[in-house]
């Protein structure tokens, strides 16, 4: 489904729409940016950088320690929360697009 089939009742609407995405897209900044300040939290500790370590984890190859699991849980969000900022990213391009139409 795309943004143009919204029943859209004027551009004060779809200006909303625009404003509650960037709001959205502000606060999962926010987010990746204090998941990124963990990871390298992380990575300084173990001298490793996150997306290798998370490729050796999937391998099998770091254990199940408590630690080695809440660092892979972190990047597990950061790769969640940079999906979704494309995404959002992607639909906030199609509103505005929509608003010069």
């Amino acid at each position: 489904m795309t943004i143009a089939n919204l029943p859209l009742k004027s551009q004060q609407e779809l200006s909303m729409i625009i404003s509650a995405l960037q709001r959205e897209e502000k606060i999962l900044k926010w987010e990746i940016e204090k998941t990124i300040d963990r990871l390298k939290d992380f990575e300084s500790q173990k001298n490793l950088k996150s997306d290798i370590f998370y490729q050796k984890y999937q391998a099998g190859e770091m254990g199940d320690g408590e630690e080695i699991m809440s660092w892979a849980g972190e990047y597990k969000f950061f790769i969640r929360f940079k999906a979704k900022l494309s995404r959002l990213e992607e639909l906030i391009t199609e509103c505005q697009k929509l608003m010069t139409t």
